[in-house]
């Protein structure tokens, strides 16, 4: 197992050998010391084996001698995975870059929705949130949670009773509820006080002003 990992990690070559003197070829190299395994016969005069990629070399003279053709059907490990990496970085490059855009944009605030609210409250409100940074374009994970927002908002705008926030996907949606103000009583100022019915005043107290009477 351990030479098989150091194998995976200096690269691995898959060969397939032709030709009528294959017996004396791996001969050959068995006796040069070159490790070869896997290796299955096809037909008379072919065979297929695995070799380091350092011993690729290796090979040539005693194919030459056996009037064998050699040919490399299969390149693995680290140094071909490596190179096909680098071939296709500009790929890698840009398909990284299209994430992190996609994360960035995905992560902006592109809405705000507000509902519940008169014109002119929602004016404040939206005046409070870009004081707080829920605006058009803001990196959501530079904006307080939805809880702090509830409660900001409801602190600084005096005329709303409650403000629901809830974030879904891009936009932010606010929900308001605001105070019912009791109807203001009508002011009475001094009046003249006019008999419906003629008749006869026999007394008057006046606790401030001036008693005056007209007849009419």
């Amino acid at each position: 197992m351990k030479n098989q990992w150091i194998n995976l990690f200096a690269g691995t070559l898959r060969v397939k050998v032709t030709g009528k003197g294959i017996e004396r070829f791996l001969n050959q190299l068995t006796r040069s010391g070159i490790l070869i395994w896997n290796v299955k016969r096809h037909g008379t005069e072919a065979v297929t084996f695995q070799i380091n990629v350092q011993d690729a070399k290796k090979l040539r003279v005693p194919a030459r001698s056996s009037q064998c053709k050699i040919r490399f059907i299969e390149r693995a490990g680290g140094p071909f995975f490596l190179r096909r990496i680098w071939t296709n970085s500009g790929f890698l490059v840009g398909a990284a870059a299209f994430l992190i855009i996609l994360m960035f944009l995905s992560n902006m605030v592109w809405g705000i929705e507000i509902r519940g609210a008169s014109p002119a409250i929602e004016h404040q409100i939206r005046k409070e949130l870009a004081d707080m940074g829920v605006k058009h374009g803001s990196l959501q994970f530079t904006i307080k949670n939805v809880d702090l927002l509830q409660r900001d908002l409801t602190d600084k705008v005096k005329e709303i009773t409650w403000v629901g926030v809830e974030l879904r996907g891009t936009t932010y949606h606010f929900q308001v509820v605001e105070k019912e103000e009791p109807e203001k009583q009508q002011a009475y100022t001094p009046q003249h006080l006019v008999a419906a019915k003629k008749a006869t005043i026999v007394k008057m107290f006046v606790e401030e002003g001036e008693s005056m009477r007209s007849e009419e």
